[in-house]
């Protein structure tokens, strides 16, 4: 994790806003599942659309 922070930090003025939340694990599934999908994209690649249901 503080391997990803980092990259997050540096990454981070790229971006027209950004802002790191702490999401207890009970209110998470939909950040998880999105954190998952987003692994498997390419370099660069965006996903604009998703379906949680």
């Amino acid at each position: 994790m503080a391997d990803l922070c980092k990259v997050a930090k540096e990454l981070k003025d790229r971006f027209m806003s950004f802002e790191i939340r702490h999401v207890e694990r009970d209110f998470n599934a939909a950040a998880d599942v999105q954190a998952n999908l987003a692994i498997h994209l390419k370099n660069g690649e965006v996903q604009e659309e998703w379906d949680m249901n």
